[in-house]
């Protein structure tokens, strides 16, 4: 095999947000509706902490900090699932053996939300393992917002399951909310469920570490010959458990496959061929 003149880089599983929203503060981090625990949140809509750890907005795609149970999808570290090169005209998987895949993903310690910016995200740096790290070349700008419908139904019977029957220890406190939020907020809370939060933008290659290997032979130019981008897809949010899924790519052209109006676009890059995991 030859040089990599495009890399397709696809990751999935769940994301922890530990944030306040609504009428406090980004700041914020209240305790309960009630004010028992100390800080009474400021109204609906809210998060609150409980006895947990305060709230700091840090998104997490591994190691989540208090998790909860109750969770109408449980737990999976966010990992890369596939790689694609395409090398001598040839689109194909990776060959086995690449360092990538199961290697787990992360935004870095800073990543947060900025709500009153339209929930900008500020602070990414990528990685997967010791293999990638990349940082965005600014903040990514506000969600492009979707929803899939048919998922409200599904947050509100699995929900309901779940706080009838819990699946271990509960805080009295949260279950007293869940337990209200039951009879007068759960179709607020299902349609948060429904929403998909897109967000796309170009990798910074002066900065990017890449070291990762293919099977087969497959070989990398240096990073800075490659335009790179990341593209970010945040679903399934649970209210209460403060997690939700995660579904992303990072893409890789090599500048001599870029000609001006070719393919898709990803973070401002464009895609060679469609079909890649951010299509």
């Amino acid at each position: 095999m030859g040089k990599i003149s495009q890399l397709d880089i696809a990751f999935a599983g769940s994301f922890q947000a530990r944030l306040a929203v609504g009428m406090d503060s980004s700041a914020a981090s209240p305790t309960d509706p009630y004010g028992v625990y100390g800080q009474k949140s400021g109204g609906l809509p809210a998060t609150h902490a409980f006895r947990e750890r305060p709230f700091d907005r840090i998104i997490r795609l591994s190691n989540p900090v208090d998790l909860r149970n109750l969770q109408v999808n449980p737990w999976s570290d966010t990992v890369v699932r596939s790689v694609n090169l395409l090398v001598d005209g040839k689109y194909q998987s990776a060959a086995p053996g690449s360092t990538l895949v199961g290697q787990t993903v992360s935004l870095g310690d800073r990543a947060r939300w900025i709500e009153d910016e339209g929930w900008e995200l500020e602070g990414m740096i990528l990685s997967m393992g010791p293999f990638l790290i990349g940082r965005s070349t600014a903040n990514m700008p506000g969600t492009n917002v979707n929803t899939i419908p048919a998922r409200q139904a599904e947050y509100q019977k699995q929900k309901a399951a779940r706080i009838s029957a819990p699946d271990g220890a509960i805080d009295p406190i949260r279950l007293r909310v869940l337990t209200e939020m039951l009879m007068t907020n759960l179709k607020s809370w299902s349609e948060n469920y429904t929403n998909i939060g897109s967000y796309d933008c170009r990798l910074d290659p002066g900065s990017l570490v890449f070291t990762a290997k293919f099977g087969g032979g497959a070989t990398m130019d240096t990073p800075k010959n490659y335009l790179w981008g990341a593209s970010l897809a945040f679903s399934h949010w649970d209210v209460d458990a403060l997690c939700g899924r995660l579904n992303g790519a990072v893409g890789a052209l090599h500048k001599s496959m870029s000609p001006a109006g070719a393919g898709v676009i990803m973070g401002g890059i464009p895609a060679r061929r469609q079909g890649g995991p951010w299509s």
